[in-house]
């Protein structure tokens, strides 16, 4: 059976969240709103897509509640601790959406000479040696992306709502960090609390101020 490509690329885009944390993954998402073989984005839903930063947290339940309901076709990639600390967060975050990518392009069934990336940021796999090899796929990054892009910003919440759904479970865990409300990132009370007790299993040795401790 022979494929039918369509005549515009089909754009995805992605993004990060947890780069800055001081504990728990990096989670990136790659998201696909028009074309492809899912779901298509409707207005409505399009018209509510914004960078997850400027979204209440029920806000982006309720667009992330959307894209799964209208089978919008996406990939989540991940980077653990381990690999923050051993390859740098750098290459641990591009490695994320590297993951995020071909799970994306897995369920698109498409060539990726069909596919347009972009990304959130300054950095792409392509500028970077990794543990991903050669990236060939045809990629823009975006200064402000999540801004200025749908697709961008789609991934930006998908992101946001996966990571932050896995550090509420990690709060259980590990209640005396408070990650349910700070997500890992360095509040003035989780840093108190690092001083205090010392860091947990999910703390990123390799930052400040925990490798200090």
């Amino acid at each position: 059976m022979v494929k039918v490509y369509p005549k515009k690329k089909v754009i995805i885009g992605i993004d990060e969240v947890g780069r800055g944390s001081l504990a728990g993954p990096v989670c990136s998402a790659a998201v696909v709103l028009f074309g492809g073989s899912g779901g298509q984005a409707s207005k409505g839903l399009i018209n509510e897509i914004r960078d997850s930063k400027q979204l209440t947290f029920s806000k982006r339940l309720g667009i992330y509640q959307q894209m799964i309901s209208q089978n919008i076709t996406y990939g989540l990639g991940w980077s653990s601790v381990q690999e923050i600390d051993n390859l740098n967060i750098l290459n641990a975050t591009l490695l994320s959406m590297v993951r995020a990518f071909e799970i994306c392009k897995t369920k698109l069934l498409m060539h990726e000479n069909m596919l347009s990336v972009k990304i959130d940021g300054i950095f792409s796999p392509k500028d970077f040696n990794g543990p991903w090899g050669n990236w060939t796929v045809e990629t823009e990054t975006i200064k402000n992306g999540d801004k200025l892009v749908k697709e961008i910003a789609a991934s930006s919440i998908l992101a946001k709502v996966t990571r932050d759904n896995l550090m509420i479970k990690l709060d259980k865990k590990y209640p005396d960090y408070l990650f349910k409300k700070n997500m890992g990132y360095g509040t003035q009370q989780h840093i108190k609390t690092l001083k205090s007790i010392g860091p947990c299993p999910v703390h990123r040795k390799t930052f400040n101020p925990i490798k200090k401790l």
